[in-house]
C-alpha cells in the first residue's frame, strides 16, 4: 500500500494544494517530510485567534507566528490573507511547538537581524523603545510587525476588541510609537503588508481616516461599531472628525445603524474623495432590537426617510458624489427582523435613482420605489384608482438590467405589467426579480391571472422571477440564491403556464 511518506515531493505538493486546511495540519502531524512540503500551502491563509495568549503555556500566538517568519521568509513571501479574531476556529495549537522555530527569549534579536536593511528603523533609542514594547504584554506591538513582514498580503481582517494594537510609528514618520490604526499620516509605500493590500475587514476598530486611501484597495467590509476618524492638520480645533467608512471600487456596510450611515462622506472632506472609484455599495440596515438597546442607533425608518434636522432623506443625499460611478446599489434589511417599518417609509425622492447615470444592478424594498399601502397583491386593478407615479420614468435609471425588489406587496407579473409600457424608458431591463419566502412561492408563482404577461416577457426580452428568501444568509451579506430545485420548479411552472397560453389562443382561433 502506498503511503505519504512514498510519494515524491512533487507528488506531496499536489495533494498539499487541494487537502482542506483542517485536514492538511493533520498529516503534517503524522508526517514531517509532509509537514515540510505542506509549509507554503499551510501559510497561505493565517488565522489567528483572539484573546493572543494560549491558555496553558502564555505563549502570544502572534509573537510564534513572528518567530517563523523570521527564521523562514519564504513562507512570508506566500501569505496572502491574515485573519484575526474573535471567531475564527484556531487549527494553529498542536502544530505550533513542531513548526515553531526558537526560544521566545531570542525573539526581539532574531526580528531585528531578519528585518531588511531596506527599511528605515530609526534611532537606535527608537528601536530599543519599539522591541521593548514588542515584547510588552500589556501593549504589544505585533500587528505592525506582521505587516512589516509580510510582503505579498492582499487580505487583512482584524477584529479587537480595545486599541492595545500599536504600530512602530517612526517606521512611518517621525514621531513616538501609535497605534496602527489611529495614525494621523501613514506613508504606506514604507509598510510592505499594506503596498498591495485589496480587502480589508475591521471590527469593533477605531480607525484612522487614511486606511480609506490604501494604495490599491478594492473592497471593505465593516461593522457597525466601526469609526473612522479624520484628523484635521489645518483646523487645530477640529481635532477628530468622522468621516467616511470608504475604499476605493467595493463597500460593504453591515447591520448599518444611524451612527454608520451619518459617518459616510463621499465628498472626501476637502481632498480627494477615496469614493472616486466606486462601483458597488452594499448597505445591510440593522433592524434588530437587541442592538438599539445599547448601541447609539436610530430604527432603519430614520436612516432612509430624514436626517436628525428633518430632510427628506438621509440616503439620498449622502449618495450624489457617487453617482457618476456606481454601477451595483443593494440595499438590504437584516434577514428574519420585522419590516413592518417598511409600511411608514416615503419612497425616495424623484430622481433620486435616476442620477446614477451608471446603475446596473439594484436591490432594495419595494417600498422606496413604490409605497406598500397603494398596492393590494390580490388585485394589482386596485393601483389604477390610487393613480400612483409611474416608476420606471420617475425612479429608475435607464442604464438599469437587473431588479431586485425585497418584501414586495405584489407579485413579478404586476411589475411587469406597470414596466412594459414604457420598455423604451429601461433598454437595458434584462431581468426582475422578487424575493418572497417559501411558503408564499407557490402562490406568487402560480398566479393564473397574469398568465398573459409570459409571452409579453419573451417578446420584450425581461425574464422574472420569485427568487425564495432563505433562512440564513451568506457570509458576505448577500442573498444566498435559490436551490436548484426551486430553479426547476419555475421552469417547469412556467413552461406550463406557456403551454396553457398558446392552447388558449389556440381555441380562440378555431
Amino acid at each position: 500500500m502506498c503511503a505519504f511518506e512514498h510519494l515524491p515531493n512533487e507528488l506531496l505538493c499536489q495533494v498539499a494544494d487541494f487537502l482542506p486546511t483542517g485536514a492538511l495540519h493533520a498529516l503534517a502531524l503524522t508526517s514531517r517530510r509532509l509537514a515540510t512540503v505542506s509549509y507554503p500551502f499551510l501559510y497561505k491563509t493565517i488565522r489567528l485567534p483572539m484573546p493572543l495568549e494560549r491558555p496553558k503555556q502564555g505563549d502570544n500566538h502572534i509573537l510564534l507566528f513572528a518567530r517563523t517568519l523570521t527564521t523562514r521568509p519564504d513562507l512570508a513571501d506566500g501569505i496572502t490573507a491574515l485573519d484575526i479574531s474573535i471567531n475564527v476556529a484556531y487549527i494553529y495549537m498542536a502544530l505550533e511547538d513542531s513548526i515553531h522555530m526558537g526560544p521566545m527569549r531570542a525573539l526581539s534579536a532574531s526580528i531585528v537581524e531578519n528585518i531588511p536593511d531596506s527599511l528605515p528603523l530609526g534611532s537606535q533609542r527608537n528601536n530599543k523603545a519599539w522591541l521593548q514594547q514588542l515584547c510588552d504584554a500589556d501593549n504589544v506591538a505585533w500587528l505592525g510587525l506582521l505587516l512589516y513582514m509580510l510582503p505579498s498580503l492582499e487580505t487583512l481582517y482584524a477584529c479587537f476588541l480595545n486599541r492595545a494594537v500599536d504600530l512602530p510609528y517612526h517606521h512611518l514618520n517621525v514621531g513616538a510609537l501609535e497605534n496602527v490604526f489611529m495614525a494621523p499620516k501613514m506613508d504606506f509605500s514604507l509598510v510592505p503588508g499594506l503596498c498591495g493590500l485589496k480587502e480589508l475587514g475591521l471590527q469593533c476598530v477605531e480607525a484612522s481616516g487614511e486606511w480609506c486611501y490604501l494604495p490599491k484597495l478594492e473592497r471593505m467590509w465593516l461593522d457597525q461599531r466601526v469609526k473612522f476618524m479624520e484628523h484635521h492638520q489645518s483646523h487645530p480645533s477640529l481635532s477628530v472628525n468622522e468621516i467616511s467608512m470608504a475604499l476605493s471600487t467595493d463597500v460593504l456596510l453591515t447591520q448599518a445603524t444611524r451612527r454608520t450611515i451619518r459617518t459616510i462622506a463621499f465628498s472626501g472632506l476637502g481632498r480627494p474623495s477615496p469614493f472616486a472609484g466606486l462601483r458597488r455599495l452594499n448597505i445591510d440596515l440593522d433592524n434588530y432590537d437587541r442592538y438599539l438597546r445599547w448601541l447609539d442607533t436610530e430604527k432603519p425608518i430614520d436612516i432612509i426617510t430624514k436626517e436628525a434636522s428633518g430632510a427628506a432623506s438621509m440616503l439620498s443625499a449622502r449618495l450624489k458624489p457617487i453617482a457618476h460611478t456606481l454601477e451595483e446599489f443593494y440595499l438590504t434589511v437584516a434577514h428574519g427582523t420585522d419590516t413592518r417599518f417598511l409600511d411608514h417609509v416615503k419612497p425616495f425622492p424623484v430622481g433620486t435613482l435616476k442620477r446614477f447615470r451608471k446603475l446596473k444592478v439594484l436591490w432594495l424594498p419595494q417600498a422606496l420605489i413604490f409605497p406598500r399601502n397603494l398596492i393590494d397583491t390580490q388585485s394589482p386593478e386596485l393601483i389604477q384608482h390610487n393613480e400612483p407615479r409611474t416608476i420606471d420614468s420617475t425612479v429608475l435609471p435607464a442604464t438599469l438590467q437587473s431588479l431586485r425588489l425585497l418584501y414586495p406587496t405584489a407579485e413579478v407579473h404586476s411589475w411587469q405589467k406597470w414596466i412594459l409600457p414604457k420598455r423604451v424608458l429601461l433598454p437595458e431591463l434584462k431581468c426582475i426579480e422578487t424575493m418572497i419566502t417559501s411558503k408564499h412561492g407557490a402562490t406568487l408563482l402560480a398566479y393564473r391571472k397574469a398568465a398573459d404577461t409570459w409571452n409579453t416577457t419573451t417578446t420584450t426580452g425581461i425574464s422574472e422571477r420569485a427568487v425564495e428568501y432563505n433562512s440564513a444568509k451568506s457570509g458576505d451579506g448577500d442573498f444566498q440564491t435559490p436551490n436548484e430545485a426551486q430553479l426547476l420548479f419555475e421552469i417547469a411552472l412556467r413552461d406550463k403556464l406557456i403551454e396553457e397560453l398558446h392552447q388558449k389562443l389556440a381555441e380562440k382561433e378555431a
